[in-house]
């Protein structure tokens, strides 16, 4: 792995690769991006845009996962087997799903005897063909209540409204998430069974009509929600991001800055040589300037613009694929058999387990294994208050979305699972087999279970908030202003 650099903003001549971008008005990034001189060329996901140094508090050159893998790969083939499968596994915590299978196939045949490698081989096998379309498709087209394109894979078939490069990209993430799933619980000695046909969802242009899908299916409870998981009729709906009204919103503030800065460019361009003109952007006063003046604040105001609609691109990103990821993880659950009905697990286990497959990082899902970048901050901000005993109750999460409630459920699977990986899948036996399908799981037995197969409330609360308060992610670890008091918290 290439030593970590933070490039200085002055006196860098090299091109140079980086991946953490702090911007000096605000907002983080996590995309690859070269640094040429005073030049900064970033791969954002839908455009190569070019921003000055100068925009910039701080550049971190910290690989990104995929430029990563490379360098791991060949060390991996370098090593032995053991090393090959750590490899692969490393690959399928960050996203990188196929690449993990493909070593994971390499290693089996390279070693038969190797016991988990041929478990997931295995797994891999039985997925290895093209699961069936539901009998029930022009029934759950019927309910839709309106008309919708269609993108199919091998696993899942999505529905949507004119939008098929994020049709394409969810379509993707549904996949990836699957085929993680199935290896993940496979090789923590779990035996699941392929979904029995593809996965299916819809996804609405509109909130309006996802909200009328909810209400047809009783479901309008989950109205604040961007996703949901019809749990007797197996399929997933939801609306995108860019129809939620803040992002509306936002894009009509960007429209109108960029409508402006159309006009004021015919303005300076109309400007003869000698002459001065009056010129304002945005909120800043009104300044009288020559032609070259206002054409590099034009400029500035255009990389401004630039860096705006990405923080708006990368955080409707974010929110589609990380409700996409967790939507299908309620389906894979239901459809593996990890699970006999809706009621198996408690509602803090099912919406923990979901939340742990949401992260996106640059516009790309990011896995199962990394910290889930909006629900950290979330949970954070509750320390040190959160109790277990509620949660494990489910006192709120009945009462249906609650950011602060499904922040705790993803802070503590993911406690759970990193510091105590053993006990967690045993928790998870006991409730699958522990009691009568459909007879609920009362409040006190989920307290009982978790006693018992966990450890004491007492113990534990403490050691989960401790876990939380050393936690950072890459854009945390590395700001430029991480001692500030928001950091410090």
């Amino acid at each position: 792995m290439r030593p970590l650099v933070i490039v200085a903003l002055l006196g860098l001549a090299t091109p140079a690769p980086a991946d953490l971008l702090y911007f000096a008005r605000g907002g983080r990034a996590e995309l690859p991006a070269d640094v040429d001189g005073e030049s900064v060329r970033v791969q954002a996901p839908s455009a190569t845009l070019t921003f000055r140094k100068s925009d910039f508090s701080s550049i971190v050159d910290r690989p990104t996962v995929a430029q990563e893998w490379p360098t791991r790969l060949e060390k991996a083939r370098k090593g032995s087997p053991d090393d090959r499968f750590a490899a692969a596994w490393w690959a399928l915590e960050n996203g990188l799903t196929p690449e993990a299978c493909t070593l994971i196939r390499a290693v089996h045949a390279e070693d038969p005897t190797h016991g988990a490698a041929a478990r997931l081989a295995a797994m891999l096998d039985r997925i290895d063909r093209e699961l069936p379309l539901p009998a029930d498709l022009d029934e759950i087209e019927t309910i839709s209540g309106t008309r919708l394109q269609r993108e199919t894979g091998r696993i899942a078939v999505v529905f949507h409204q004119d939008q098929p490069a994020l049709a394409r990209r969810r379509l993707e993430v549904v996949e990836r998430v699957a085929v993680t799933f199935l290896l993940v619980f496979t090789a923590r000695g779990m035996e699941l069974a392929p979904p029995p046909h593809k996965l299916v969802s819809l996804w609405y242009a509109d909130q309006n009509a996802y909200i009328a899908f909810l209400n047809r299916s009783d479901a309008g409870a989950f109205r604040s929600t961007q996703g949901y998981y019809h749990p007797t009729r197996g399929i997933v709906a939801g609306y995108d991001a860019a129809a939620g009204e803040a992002h509306l919103k936002a894009r009509s503030g960007l429209d109108l800055r960029r409508r402006e800065l159309d006009l004021l460019e015919r303005t300076v361009d109309a400007l003869k040589p000698g002459m001065r003109a009056s010129i304002r952007i945005a909120d800043e006063p009104a300044r009288i300037v020559d032609r070259a003046r206002a054409s590099t604040l034009l400029e500035t105001a255009r990389r401004e613009l630039a860096r705006a609609e990405l923080m708006l691109e990368l955080d409707q990103l974010s929110a589609d694929l990380g409700v996409t990821a967790h939507e299908t993880v309620h389906q894979m659950v239901m459809s593996t058999g990890l699970a006999r009905d809706h009621e198996t697990f408690p509602t803090w286990l099912n919406e923990g387990l979901a939340t742990q497959f949401e992260a996106v990082r640059g516009g790309i899902w990011a896995g199962y294994g990394r910290l889930n970048d909006r629900r950290l901050p979330d949970f954070r901000s509750q320390l040190p208050g959160p109790r277990l005993a509620p949660l494990l109750r489910d006192d709120q999460l009945r009462r249906g979305y609650r950011r602060e409630t499904y922040a705790q459920a993803w802070a503590l699977v993911h406690y759970l699972r990193v510091e105590h990986p053993d006990r967690f899948i045993t928790l998870l036996d006991r409730l699958r087999i522990g009691r009568p399908a459909g007879s609920g799981t009362p409040g006190a037995e989920a307290v009982t279970a978790f006693r018992e197969t966990i450890g004491e409330l007492t113990d534990i609360e403490p050691a989960w908030h401790r876990h939380f308060r050393a936690a950072t992610t890459p854009l945390e670890e590395f700001a430029p202003d991480r001692n500030s008091p928001m950091n410090r918290r």
